[in-house]
């Protein structure tokens, strides 16, 4: 049998090797943890059998014990020193002890890799330590499962945003290509165009650049990926799209050529009316193939919370008609709902009461063709005072 110090010169050797800064383009440069914190990955090893314990020694010199088949599945960087060389004693790593004790915890615990339960370990391990104690030492090991448990701690894009001055581009893209919206998205992903936007989506959201394929790609048979991620209601994703420069936040989806604020103001959550409202560029009365603005969209499905954010929106029309010449005024007496009848009249800024249609009828003419429709008649009328 070889003695530990046989292994040593060997175990160093591949050490250097695996130290070498990789073939990937997040690699340019090596931040924080760059070379010479990779260089210091030396190995005391020994042969021992299958079950023995991988040791992790932290900066402080605390050993921790660690399974070396599950380290080994968990980071690449540790399974490549393991193919290499055998079965590994004690690994020295200029990593904290208390962050090194999480990543020691994530391996022996071994969750499963789904973003609900690594959600769910994150929840009940993570405590008070910040991704940014996290991520370098993640990113270092490239433990994929853990940097998706580590960013589902981030709820908004704001949080992501924040980590750039904190731990560099090669960890924040690491972040960004694990983050759960982006795990979930790659697990999504069967056609060949949908995994091409994935592999771009890190790239564009770290660093920019040229997003024309972004923009036109249709994601699914309904619309690019802005689209289906705010029919989604995925709000990471679509914080996520709204912060890539020169990204088309008026793209036309296929059938109906509506924009994602269309979509957005036919849900129920008004969170990304409020995203796509503060997005440079956007469009408030964009058309869609019948000529329906968001606000009709709204109308129609009767939610007056994200009504009312559109009638706030600068350069509104609330006037505008439809492909029949109808006002979301007249949609809204058409649906019979006093309260929307109401919020239209009462906020809607310049809102016109004798816009007419194709067929040359008020809102007013609409509702008293019914005879259900008489409490609106009179709220119309009443209000048609107020406004004259």
């Amino acid at each position: 049998m070889r003695s530990e110090a046989q292994f040593a010169p060997q175990a160093h050797s591949v050490a250097a090797k695996l130290v070498a800064p990789r073939s990937t383009s997040r690699r340019s440069e090596m931040v924080r943890f760059g070379f010479a914190y990779l260089s210091a990955l030396v190995a005391r090893v020994f042969l021992s059998d299958r079950n023995a314990a991988l040791i992790f020694q932290a900066s402080d010199g605390t050993g921790i014990a660690v399974r070396v088949s599950s380290a080994a599945a968990f980071s690449p960087v540790i399974g490549d020193l393991v193919a290499a060389v055998g079965r590994i004693g004690t690994v020295p790593l200029p990593i904290d002890n208390a962050e090194l004790q999480l990543v020691a915890r994530f391996i022996n615990d071994a969750p499963e890799n789904d973003v609900p339960h690594l959600t769910e370990w994150a929840r009940d391990n993570l405590g008070s330590m910040s991704v940014y104690q996290m991520l370098p030492a993640v990113n270092h090991l490239e433990m994929r499962s853990l940097a998706t448990a580590v960013m589902s701690t981030c709820r908004t894009w704001g949080d992501i945003s924040a980590m750039r001055s904190r731990v560099g581009n090669d960890a924040l893209w690491f972040a960004v290509d694990n983050a759960p919206a982006v795990v979930r998205l790659r697990q999504t992903a069967e056609t060949d165009v949908q995994k091409a936007i994935v592999k771009q989506l890190p790239d564009l959201v770290v660093s920019g650049g040229n997003v024309t394929f972004i923009n036109e790609a249709y994601w699914d048979d309904w619309g690019n990926l802005l689209h289906w991620a705010t029919r989604e209601q995925d709000v990471l994703l679509v914080e996520m799209l709204l912060h890539i420069p020169g990204l088309d936040v008026n793209a036309r989806d296929f059938g109906m050529k509506a924009t994602p604020l269309h979509r957005a103001a036919h849900l129920n959550d008004d969170v990304f009316i409020r995203l796509l409202l503060a997005a440079p560029g956007i469009d408030v009365n964009a058309p869609d193939v019948d000529c329906f603005t968001p606000l009709h969209w709204a109308v129609i499905a009767e939610n007056a919370s994200i009504i009312r954010l559109l009638l706030k929106a600068p350069g509104i029309n609330v006037n505008a008609g439809d492909d029949s010449g109808e006002t979301p005024l007249h949609k809204a007496v058409q649906e019979g709902n006093l309260a929307i009848v109401k919020v239209l009249l009462l906020e809607a800024p310049g809102i016109n009461v004798d816009a007419v249609d194709a067929l040359n009828q008020t809102a007013v003419d609409m509702a008293r063709s019914e005879p259900r429709y008489q409490e609106i008649v009179a709220l119309v009328q009443a209000c048609t005072g107020a406004l004259r």
